[in-house]
This record gives C-alpha cells, structure tokens and sequence, in this order.
C-alpha cells in the first residue's frame, strides 16, 4: 500500500510543478545597456539599446532625460525579440538619465533606470546642471508612456504578484497530496477490515 501512496504522491507533485507559470520563476531582466549605467561619453550617442533576457512585447517606453529635465528621445521606440532601441536627439555635456518601462513575455510590466555622463569637450564640466528630474521610481512620466491596457506594476509589485501565484499552486498542490493520502489510508483500511 505504501508504494501506490508514494506513485499518487510523485504524480501529484510532478504535475503540480509542470502547471507552474513560467512567470513564476522570472520576470525579463535587464543584462545589457549601451551606454551601460555609469558610463561616461565623449558624446551622446544617436540611439540607446536595452537587451533583456527574454523577448519584450510592444510597445516599449524608453525616456532619456538631460540634467535640466529635457526628453531626447526621438521617435518611437523600437522593440526587437529582447532588444529595446530608442533614437534621441543631440544633447549638451552633462549627466543624463535612461527609464525605461517594458513589457516581458510572462505579460509584467518591468520597469528600472540607469544614468550616464556626457564629458564632451576637454575642460567642461559633466556634473554642471540640475539634478535629473526622472521619476526616482524609475518609471517614464505618464505623458511619455500612455496607457496601453497593460498591467503597469512596478517590478517589485510583478515580483510579489508571481510569489503568490507561485504559492497559490504550491498550496493546490499540497492539497491535492492530503486528499490523496487520506483516500489512500481510507482504502487501505478498508481492505484491510
């Protein structure tokens, strides 16, 4: 009786862990840039890239932002299996901010922001300017990325709502293992009477 409660078992979890979403495990993560966050240029480059590490759906929002506020990018961004590129404008010497809001193929909104320097001319100063103003939330202003009947949380927010999807199956599968053990030992003593 034992090794037919331990197949039922088996099965149960083996079945269990195939439903599992694979939005469970991850969402699109971000494992290259250009320029990448920190970087320092001698001049602002005529597009951005962004590469994930899975296939991004359209639309794609990428904001790049001047010290003194000014959005360069130019254009609609473009989206490319996990490769995001934006086109921007000329910009002056000075620090600069990249937010980008995306959309994985799990269907989460991931959202995040990096920074970079434009050294321009010998002598001139990177850090002049105002602080950027990009949301520090890291999420385009919601004039540069309308809504589009997507889910928009927050990475975080993605990240908890697959923790309790991930907990709603486990706990399924759970229950599943305690109603069969149940008619397992109902059965087994009932042949044994």
């Amino acid at each position: 009786m034992s090794s037919v409660i331990r197949l039922l078992l088996a099965a149960v979890l083996a079945i269990g862990l195939a439903l599992l979403p694979s939005g469970a495990w991850a969402h699109a993560g971000l494992v290259d840039s250009d320029p990448r966050d920190g970087a320092t240029l001698d001049a602002l480059p005529a597009e951005v890239s962004l590469t994930f590490t899975e296939d991004i759906n359209p639309p794609a929002y990428v904001v790049v932002r001047s010290a003194d506020g000014a959005d360069l990018a130019e254009g609609d961004t473009t989206v490319e299996g996990p490769v995001v590129r934006q086109a921007l404008a000329t910009g002056e010497p000075g620090d600069y901010t990249l937010a980008y809001s995306v959309v994985s193929a799990d269907g989460h909104r991931v959202t995040g922001e990096l920074a970079f320097t434009v050294a321009g001319a010998e002598g001139a100063d990177p850090t002049a300017g105002a602080s950027p103003t990009a949301d520090p939330s890291g999420t385009p202003d919601a004039e540069d990325a309308p809504a589009d009947g997507t889910d928009d949380d927050s990475e975080s927010d993605s990240d908890s709502d697959a923790g309790g999807s991930t907990l709603s199956v486990v706990l399924l599968v759970v229950g599943a293992v305690v109603v069969l053990g149940a008619l397992a030992v109902a059965v087994g003593r009932r042949r044994a009477r």
